[in-house]
C-alpha cells in the first residue's frame, strides 16, 4: 500500500442498489480528487449482516464501473475485519460498558441522547444467562481521561466550515458495538480509515454531524485525523433522502429503462467549478421526469 499518496475513499453501505444520489456522490468524489490530486479507492461497509445482501455488494463494482470508477487498491470488505475491530474493542475497553436496553426500555425518554441506565455496570455483571448487549462508550469518562492527558479540546478541519472544535458530548454514550454485530458504523470507519491511510473523506452532510464522534475516537485509539470535506445532498419534496421517486430507483434499473449517464458526468468534467458543487447543473441534466420532484439540499 502506498503510504505516501493523499488518498480518500468510496465507501458505499450495500443495504438497498446504487441510485442517482450515490452517483452525484461519486462523480463529486473523484472530480474534487483530481482537483486535489487524490488516490481514489473502494471500501464497502457491510458490518450489518442484518442489512446488507450479497447481491447488493455483487453489485457495487460492476455499478461503479458504469460511472466509469475503478478502485485502485484490492477492494475492502468490512466484513472480513471483525478481529481488528475487535482489537480496537479492546484498546477502549476502559471507556466501555455494557448495555442491555431494549427500544421498549427507552420509549419513555425523549432525547435521542442515551439516559445512562447501564452506565453503572461493568462486565462482570454479564452471563451466560444475561440478554444480549450492546457496548457503549462512557462519553464523560473518555473526555475526562483526554483532558488529564491535555488532549483536550479536540479539533478538525472541514473544507466549509474550517477549523471545528469537536464536541462529541452532544451524541452522549454512544454504541460501538451493536448487540447484532460486534462493532459499529462508528468504530469500524475510524480504524479502516486509519489503516487505508486516507488522508481526506468526502462524504454527505448528513455525516457531518458523526465527525465529533469520529474525532473523539481518532484521539482515543492514537490515529490520525483526516481532512473533511461535506458535500449536499441530492433528496425530493418530502423527504431528507432519495425515497419513493423514480431517482431512488436502482441505477442499473434506470440505465436499462434508458437513461443516459453521459450528460450527467459531462457536469463533472470541469474541475475549476467542482469547488462550488455543481448540483443545479445535475438536475437539469436529468430527465424532466425524473428530476421533477429533486433539489439539492445545502450543506450549511
Amino acid at each position: 500500500m502506498n503510504t505516501q499518496q493523499h488518498r480518500t475513499r468510496i465507501a458505499p453501505s450495500p443495504t438497498g442498489y446504487l441510485h442517482l444520489g450515490h452517483a452525484y456522490s461519486v462523480w463529486l468524489t473523484q472530480a474534487l480528487a483530481k482537483a486535489m490530486g487524490l488516490e481514489v479507492i473502494l471500501r464497502i461497509e457491510n458490518i450489518d449482516h442484518t442489512r446488507c445482501k450479497p447481491e447488493y455488494v455483487a453489485a457495487i463494482p460492476e455499478d461503479l464501473a458504469t460511472l466509469g470508477f475503478t478502485s485502485t487498491d484490492p477492494i475492502w470488505h468490512q466484513a472480513d475485519r471483525f478481529e481488528v475491530y475487535q482489537d480496537a474493542l479492546h484498546q477502549l475497553s476502559d471507556f466501555l460498558y455494557p448495555c442491555t436496553c431494549t427500544r421498549a426500555d427507552l420509549q419513555d425518554y425523549t432525547s435521542d441522547v442515551y439516559p445512562g441506565l447501564c452506565r453503572h455496570k461493568t462486565m462482570a455483571d454479564i452471563t451466560p444467562d444475561s440478554p444480549p448487549y450492546a457496548l457503549r462508550l462512557n462519553m464523560a469518562k473518555a473526555i475526562q481521561h483526554l483532558k488529564e492527558k491535555g488532549q483536550w479540546p479536540l479539533t478538525f478541519h472541514d473544507a466549509k466550515k474550517g477549523e471545528v472544535t469537536a464536541e462529541p458530548e452532544m451524541h452522549g454514550d454512544v454504541v460501538l458495538a451493536r448487540k447484532e454485530f460486534k462493532t459499529s458504523y462508528h468504530l469500524s470507519v475510524v480504524v479502516d480509515d486509519a489503516a487505508q491511510n486516507i488522508t481526506h473523506i468526502i462524504r454527505g452532510a448528513d455525516l457531518y454531524d458523526m465527525t465529533h464522534i469520529h474525532r473523539l475516537l481518532q484521539a482515543l485509539l492514537d490515529l490520525p485525523t483526516p481532512q473533511y470535506i461535506h458535500h449536499g445532498l441530492i433528496a425530493e419534496d418530502g423527504n431528507e433522502k432519495l425515497s419513493k421517486s423514480k431517482a431512488s430507483m436502482p441505477l442499473h434499473t434506470l440505465i436499462q429503462n434508458g437513461l443516459d449517464l453521459a450528460p450527467l458526468k459531462a457536469v463533472f468534467d470541469d474541475v475549476q467549478k467542482i469547488q462550488n458543487e455543481p448540483a443545479e447543473a445535475f438536475l437539469k441534466a436529468l430527465p424532466t421526469e425524473i428530476a421533477a420532484p429533486l433539489y439539492f439540499k445545502e450543506f450549511a
